[in-house]
């Protein structure tokens, strides 16, 4: 069973377009999904239900590379 992740980029009606690893974007019905989806999420997409990755970790930024003369 292949699952794929995604970010939801926007929510539209009753779609989530959702931007995949690869950078290409996908609709899913938000019938799909098993809790309440919102845009930023980090999902895992199965081939009949879509999750919440809740295993996702947000890699830290050090500002400082930001700030150096």
């Amino acid at each position: 069973m292949e699952i794929k992740k995604a970010v939801i980029d926007r929510i539209e009606g009753s779609m989530a377009v959702c931007e995949l690893e690869d950078k290409s974007f996908i609709n899913i019905n938000i019938k799909m999904f098993d809790y309440k989806a919102k845009e930023g999420d980090h999902i895992l997409i199965y081939p009949d239900k879509v999750k919440k990755d809740l295993n996702y970790k947000a890699p830290e930024i050090n500002l400082d590379d930001y700030f150096k003369n």
